[in-house]
């Protein structure tokens, strides 16, 4: 096993653990031959001679790195030493989102709407190279030092079009946040990351995933059955016509949810505009520019920071229907619980989650958070 103090490849000094999964651990490093600090994921001893997770650990650092993309982190590196195989990546210096609401318990209306315009612009990118996260969740979203938003984690994205088993996904994904398709075992597109963002959207907006429940088959089931409640039933000051985005986007059935994370990003932009969103009878513009997303130190949201808008909204879709839990609930549950022992890219910083929520992970936060603008404008360190 690798420990701080190891030199691998003759060029990556592991320097302190930054987090641990069953994957693998993840090592705060030092590149010598470009003078930089990098992060490195090394495998778990007991995977190396798994030829599946050796698959998947390698299929991690290529789909992540066919992205370039602003809001992904970015990997510069891979390979196989005398410990395992191995993938350096940029090093995130900021905190997760998953420790942000863990702190504040929910973020500021415009605060979470820019932080899913940031996540969703990194999915937009995936799902144009073909590509399918499938485990959009607080701990994959990360910040850096100056307060850009970085989504992590691609372990599990498949091509789409893979012929891949469906329950194996929903084996690893974190059941707070996964689709009814992975939860029934059914072959998943892009729109199970639409649908994963909206959980993640709701938690931001009103302190808890959409759905909880004491025990993960339960969370499935209101996944695949339980229409969720809107977000301002939480928060009042959740707009109307942002509540209407969230549902579209939790929609049961894959073709009632927003066609693209392009859409769904358009609409954010829309309510941030003040003006009606698609999902509660707006009218389809260009989808903006991407963003890049800075996040200040939070606080309770003042009302001058609220979408000053109101209007009906829009239906959650119809229920799904012929989809019946009781064949696929023990395998899923049995993946389920593996996947929670088995962890995904970084650590888990021990912080309880909701009540009877299942242990998610992530990268340890090594400073504070920074300043937060939306649409690309400069952070201004004063604020």
């Amino acid at each position: 096993m690798t420990r701080p103090g190891d030199l691998l490849a003759d060029r990556y000094e592991l320097l302190e653990v930054l987090g641990q999964g069953g994957m693998g651990r993840v090592y705060r490093a030092r590149d010598r031959v470009l003078d930089r600090d990098v992060a490195v994921k090394v495998m778990a001893p007991h995977l190396v001679g798994d030829p599946g997770a050796v698959q998947r650990f390698r299929d991690e650092a290529r789909a992540a790195a066919r992205l370039g993309h602003r809001n992904v982190v970015r990997i510069y590196d891979t390979g196989s030493s005398g410990a395992g195989e191995y993938i350096v990546m940029e090093l995130v210096d900021g905190p997760s989102l998953k420790d942000l609401l863990a702190d504040a318990g929910r973020l500021p209306v415009q605060r979470a709407m820019a932080t899913a315009s940031a996540i969703a612009s990194a999915l937009a990118a995936a799902h144009e190279q073909g590509l399918v996260h499938r485990d959009v969740k607080p701990a994959n979203v990360l910040w850096t030092s100056d307060g850009t938003v970085k989504v992590t984690d691609f372990g599990i994205a498949r091509i789409t079009g893979d012929d891949v088993d469906a329950t194996v996904a929903a084996g690893f994904g974190s059941v707070l946040y996964l689709s009814p398709e992975q939860a029934t075992g059914e072959r998943v597109d892009a729109r199970a990351d639409i649908y994963s963002l909206g959980c993640v959207l709701y938690e931001m907006l009103a302190g808890r995933p959409p759905f909880t429940a004491d025990k993960p088959i339960g969370i499935l089931h209101q996944h695949v059955h339980r229409q969720p409640d809107p977000p301002s039933a939480a928060v009042p000051e959740v707009p109307r016509a942002l509540d209407a985005v969230v549902l579209r986007a939790l929609a049961k059935d894959p073709d009632d949810r927003y066609r693209s994370a392009h859409e769904l990003r358009a609409d954010l932009h829309r309510v941030r505009q003040g003006e009606p969103p698609l999902a509660a009878g707006g009218h389809r513009t260009d989808h903006p520019a991407d963003d890049t997303v800075a996040i200040a130190p939070i606080r309770a949201p003042d009302a001058d920071t609220r979408v000053v808008i109101r209007t009906t909204s829009a239906g959650a879709g119809h229920r799904r229907t012929g989809t019946v839990l009781a064949v696929t609930a023990a395998v899923v549950i049995v993946l389920v619980l593996a996947a929670v022992g088995l962890g995904a890219l970084f650590g888990s910083r021990a912080r309880p989650g909701p009540p009877g929520a299942p242990e998610t992970q992530t990268l340890r936060s090594v400073v504070g958070p920074g300043p937060v603008v939306p649409d690309g404008e400069p952070a201004d360190p004063r604020r």
